[in-house]
This record gives structure tokens, C-alpha cells and sequence, in this order.
């Protein structure tokens, strides 16, 4: 959809101009936009967890029930040690969620699908720039 949708919302950028994407989610627009961008989202842990993922830092590659649902609860009581913290929220939330849905139940294998590692591969290997 992407090569649909970029340039109507490119149109008329100037070169330097800066791209802002109002709703980054998984960055599957801005990851294609070259120049000056800045991608936001209201879900602070997602935006922590890319943060995070820039700065270098490596999330777990496996993440059991019992930790997801202790991030879970951390999470929905407001129990955040720092940007960092919030940051492993966004990822277990995410990667370790059916369908990669924000703490929407936990999923670590389905249908022969690992999320977890479906999500190291995109975000994490070296030949894939973050945004």
C-alpha cells in the first residue's frame, strides 16, 4: 500500500523538508521516506521501544508467559522504572502479542509463525535500518 499512499502524502515536499509521521506504528511508510523525518505515535512504549532499538540496545529473543504477563501488569499499573523499561513494555506488548497487537495475549508460536523472532529479524539485524 505503500507505494499507493506515499506519493499523495509526498506531493509538494521540498527537498530538506521534513517528513513527520503522525502515526509510525510498525514504520512501514517512513522506513521508505529519505530526507529529514520524525516518526510519532501516542503509544509511548512503542515509541520507547524504537528509541531504544536506535540507541542499540538488544530486547530478548524469547520472552515466556510468566514475563509477559508481569510486563502486562507493570504496564496497565503504571509501574515504569524508566524510558528503558517502557521500551521492553513496547517490545514484549508487541512481539510477544497474537497478531503483534498491543498485550493482546500472549503468542510465542502460531501456525508455525514465531512473532518473536519474526520481529528480532525485522527490527534487529544489522541489514535493516531503524528508523
Amino acid at each position: 500500500m505503500s507505494k499507493y499512499i506515499l506519493p499523495i502524502i509526498l506531493k509538494g515536499r521540498k527537498p530538506g523538508q521534513w517528513y513527520v509521521e503522525p502515526f509510525c506504528g510498525g514504520c512501514n511508510l517512513i522506513d521508505k521516506v529519505d530526507g529529514p523525518r520524525m516518526a510519532n505515535d501516542i503509544n509511548r512504549p512503542l515509541i520507547e521501544m524504537f528509541k531504544a532499538l536506535q540507541s542499540g540496545w538488544r530486547f530478548p529473543d524469547e520472552i515466556s508467559k510468566d514475563q509477559y504477563m508481569t510486563l502486562k501488569e507493570a504496564y496497565e499499573e503504571g509501574k515504569f522504572i524508566d524510558d528503558r523499561f517502557l521500551g521492553l513494555i513496547g517490545w514484549v506488548g508487541f512481539t510477544a502479542s497474537y497478531n503483534g497487537k498491543f498485550f493482546n495475549g500472549y503468542v510465542n508460536e502460531s501456525n508455525g509463525r514465531n512473532y518473536q523472532r519474526d520481529a528480532q529479524k525485522k527490527y534487529i539485524e544489522p541489514s535493516r535500518k531503524v528508523v
